[in-house]
């Protein structure tokens, strides 16, 4: 458990402790500017592993110890994973966790991208999903959002908000040209509060328009982004309770989202009324 006094953690969820590498560079990268703790997170769920609490605890002081001087603690918690990943702002602290993906994995396995959506699904923290064979964190300087006529597209402000504050990053505000007028009218609200949130935090942004697409537009931002060399992308997952029937047989959109050909690394929002932010 952690020694070290701090308000909040960045959890490094290592569900995969052969292939931590990546997922502890940007835990690494977001406690850094953040200026949080990070905690080394594994969850011995006998749904995925038989490693048993104490064998996890003596792998993760091995990754820990890689990295003497830094602010590093580290932990294994017994349970079931998507239990405990709801109870992680309580139980650790979290305000943000770090998620490797595998898009090879079988389902048997937590990085498989359906389950890491699905034991993600009552997280209360943004998380940040980062496959297993991307590219290292390069600072996290260009973030791109994607704003339409929905009302959840305002729940990814503060978050970008946080990048664009503390890291310094350029945000890339991307959105499709409406055609129907009752769906600009929605977008344009949207924008104008965007404009009003991110000028009473000093924040600036990009605005850039993206093809017009019926399916999947945050895949279809995704594919822009990383044409257009930008670092992550921030979204927000389906409310489950407006899943249609379309989103059972082929999947909602985050499914596709978090295992882009990109490799982009995506931060999800759940929403929900509860979500935990910084204390800054």
């Amino acid at each position: 458990m952690p020694k070290t006094k701090k308000d909040q953690f960045v959890i490094a969820y290592l569900a995969d402790l052969e292939n931590s590498g990546r997922v502890v560079d940007y835990a690494r990268a977001m406690a850094g500017f953040l200026k949080k703790g990070l905690i080394l997170l594994f969850i011995c769920d006998k749904k995925y592993t038989k490693t048993t609490a104490d064998e996890a605890q003596e792998r993760l002081s091995a990754i820990k110890n890689k990295y003497p001087g830094e602010d590093i603690n580290f932990c294994a918690l017994k349970g079931r994973t998507r239990e405990i990943i709801s109870l992680l702002p309580t139980l650790l602290n979290a305000v943000v966790i770090i998620a490797g993906v595998d898009r090879k994995a079988s389902l048997l396995k937590p990085t498989n991208p359906r389950r890491v959506i699905f034991d993600f699904g009552q997280c209360r923290t943004a998380y940040l999903t980062v496959q297993n064979d991307a590219q290292a964190p390069s600072g996290m300087h260009d973030v791109a959002l994607r704003i339409d006529y929905n009302r959840e597209s305002k729940e990814k402000l503060i978050w970008s908000s946080y990048f664009a504050r503390f890291n310094g990053s350029r945000l890339h505000v991307m959105h499709e040209e409406y055609r129907d007028s009752g769906l600009r009218t929605k977008f344009d609200n949207n924008m104008l509060f965007l404009d009003k949130f991110f000028a009473g935090l000093g924040v600036g942004y990009e605005r850039e328009t993206m093809p017009n697409v019926a399916n999947f537009p945050d895949k279809c931002a995704i594919k822009q982004a990383h044409n257009k060399g930008y670092d992550l992308m921030v979204s927000i997952t389906t409310d489950i309770r407006e899943h249609d029937f379309l989103d059972w047989i082929i999947g909602a959109q985050e499914t596709r989202t978090i295992k882009n050909k990109q490799r982009l690394p995506v931060l999800f929002i759940n929403p929900r009324d509860d979500i935990y932010v910084l204390c800054d």
